[in-house]
C-alpha cells in the first residue's frame, strides 16, 4: 500500500481547518482506491 507523506501547515482559522481535514480525507480515499488498483484521477 502506498505511503503517502503530506506535511502541510495546519491552518488556524475555523473554516480553513475544515477544508483541510476534507482535503486529506480525500488524499486518503484516493490513496486507498489507487491501492486496489482502481481510477487514480482525483
Amino acid at each position: 500500500m502506498a505511503k503517502w507523506h503530506v506535511h502541510i501547515e495546519a491552518p488556524n482559522d475555523g473554516l480553513a481547518r475544515h477544508q483541510f481535514r476534507q482535503t486529506i480525507f480525500r488524499l486518503k480515499e484516493w490513496s486507498a482506491n489507487v491501492a486496489r488498483g482502481g481510477r487514480s484521477s482525483l
